[in-house]
């Protein structure tokens, strides 16, 4: 009696067994529908970050870029579109705060041997979300000479299309999703050195999500001024 006993738990295991083997390769191992199909209901599939990283852009390669030229970096897409020295304050505030370092007419207008250097860009949010850039985060560095590669580095000063130029953060911009942005950006260098015709505009990067993790911090773009 109790050999048949064993012979049927034997055989309740193995049918069990091989029950649990059939559900597994059937449930686990087809794909999961896109409809539910016993109640014909969509099934939403869950995206922790909302898509973003679906529409961000493909980052542009580490190289030299032209006027002109678009260039995605983080969340952004620019575009330098022009450079130009003057003498002259144009539509945006004297940068007065650097007076002791440079020297300006009672209009705003630069004197002595410096020169403003005004470029115009055009930034592009590529997320589906507000976002935050410090405009002042970007600098301009200009050779010297062209024979070493020795440069005068001014960053940001000043800007047209900002309110406050007083405020602390006041470089501080926001950007809608998929809006083109266009501002000039101001710096300030030495005559001597505008002379070589030759300088590249630096853009930091400015993901925190990605900055920690990244050492691509950077893309330039060349720029004459005259």
């Amino acid at each position: 009696m109790k050999g048949k006993m064993g012979k049927v738990i034997c055989i309740i295991i193995i049918v069990a067994m091989f029950t649990c083997s059939v559900y597994i390769l059937i449930v686990k191992g087809m794909p999961i529908p896109g409809k539910n199909v016993w109640n014909n209901e969509e099934i939403a599939e869950e995206d922790g970050d909302n898509g973003e990283e679906e529409e961000r852009k493909e980052e542009s390669e580490l190289r030299l870029y032209q006027i002109g030229e678009e260039i995605t970096f983080g969340p952004y897409t620019y575009k330098v579109n022009s450079a130009m020295e003057s003498k002259e304050k144009g539509n945006f505030p004297a940068p007065t705060d650097y007076s002791k370092r440079y020297t300006f007419d009672e209009n705003g207008n630069i004197t002595g041997d410096n020169s403003y250097v005004v470029v115009n860009i055009t930034i592009v949010n590529n997320t589906k979300k507000d976002k935050v850039l410090y405009l002042n985060s970007m600098g301009l560095a200009v050779y010297k000479n062209n024979i070493t590669d020795e440069c005068d580095y001014s960053e940001c000063l000043s800007s047209n299309k900002l309110d406050g130029f007083k405020r602390k953060d006041y470089f501080r911009t926001e950007f809608e999703p998929s809006v083109e942005y266009t501002y000039d950006l101001v710096f300030i260098i030495p005559d001597e050195s505008l002379k070589t015709n030759e300088g590249q505009l630096v853009i930091r990067r400015q993901d925190a999500s990605t900055e920690k993790e990244n050492e691509d911090k950077m893309r330039c773009v060349e720029v004459k001024f005259h």
